[in-house]
């Protein structure tokens, strides 16, 4: 019989900060045997064993790819160098493997010689995946998409997957930015009644001609703002909808053009769905392409910025001194994955350490 060292449902549920974040790392931390990193500035293991090759044997192909990359600069070699120790200090040692990510086509959209989701496929062979946001460099412009490619595709097999999204890049712009790639838009959620009350204030607006801009009711929102809006669920026409009618809140500058356009009450919350509408027009590109991951949730306070759905769990740190899993712990913690989950988890470990005779 498998002895199961956590404590009872019943203790899991009351259990103290401290305690609890003892039992996450038994069920999640403690486990994980191997990483897989994907940065583009990182070696791959055949770019550091062909450096060493000679004559014909050597790829030219790889050593350029390679030369290009800034893995030979100090600052980014003590960058890897003190990744690759962190892993190697837990007991027992991580078995480590490093992917660059970089298409050798780089309009195909593909990782190295994999598309994002033959990746993301090969991703249950690891444990824990450590990305790098902007894998096409910051000189491509296209901001993290490749990386935002990889999540949605990993967040959406059949693998349960934990992820560190790793970036240099400004945080609050990478986390947004991240969640909104994974949402559909509100608009496409829509009821009849609400579509139809959004034509009806367009008509009323066009018809009045005011003096009045839509760039200006686009920039009453932004990504940030949306995010959080987007964080309330079905919640949207509660607080914010009732803050914005007061002219408070976060949406008082929206609230403020509804009042210069001298719209009553229906009209003016009608306003805000039609306003939410043109800006999500502007960032359509933006959105998940297909269906949204189930069960997605998200917390950003502070540092402790993450995200989960049914089949992975997703925290989003900086670049500097590396103590990865003790960020992903401590986003663990705040998510309090319920007692049930401890138990599967630490199950699953069980087995697979004591082996073939368990099975």
């Amino acid at each position: 019989m498998v002895r199961i060292s956590l404590l009872s449902l019943r203790e899991l549920a009351l259990a103290d900060a401290a305690n609890f974040g003892d039992l996450v790392e038994e069920a999640f931390i403690r486990p994980l045997r191997s990483v897989l990193i994907v940065d583009d500035q990182y070696p791959t293991w055949e770019e550091i064993f062909n450096s060493k090759r000679v004559g014909d044997a050597q790829s030219t192909d790889i050593n350029t790819k390679s030369l290009g990359k800034k893995w030979h600069q100090s600052e980014t070699a003590s960058e890897v160098s003190r990744l690759v120790e962190e892993f190697r200090r837990q007991k027992p040692g991580l078995i480590i493997d490093i992917h660059d990510g970089v298409s050798d086509k780089a309009g195909e959209k593909t990782a190295g010689s994999e598309t994002p989701d033959q990746l993301a496929d090969h991703l249950h062979q690891s444990d824990l995946l450590i990305l790098d946001y902007n894998l096409e460099g910051s000189e491509a412009g296209t901001g993290g998409d490749l990386a935002r490619q990889i999540l949605r595709s990993v967040l959406s097999n059949q693998h349960f997957n934990l992820v560190v999204l790793h970036t240099s890049e400004d945080l609050e712009d990478v986390f947004n930015h991240s969640v909104l790639s994974l949402l559909n838009s509100c608009s496409s959620q829509f009821d009849q009644a609400i579509l139809d009350a959004i034509a009806a204030i367009g008509a009323h607006l066009e018809d009045n001609e005011p003096e009045f801009s839509k760039d200006e009711v686009i920039g009453c929102f932004g990504v940030a703002l949306y995010v959080k809006l987007r964080s309330l669920g079905k919640d949207i026409c509660g607080r914010f909808i009732g803050e914005y009618m007061r002219g408070q809140g976060a949406l008082a500058a929206l609230s403020g053009v509804a009042d210069r356009l001298k719209l009553n009450g229906g009209q003016k919350r009608n306003f805000f769905f039609w306003a939410l509408s043109e800006y999500e027009q502007s960032i359509s590109q933006s959105f998940c392409s297909g269906q949204p991951p189930k069960g997605l949730s998200w917390k950003n306070e502070g540092k402790l910025k993450w995200l989960r759905t049914s089949r992975g769990f997703v925290c989003f740190v900086g670049k500097g001194p590396e103590k990865l899993l003790e960020d992903l712990k401590a986003s663990l913690v705040d998510w309090r994955p319920s007692p049930s989950r401890l138990i599967s988890a630490k199950y699953r470990y069980e087995i697979n350490r004591m082996g073939a005779d368990v099975e």
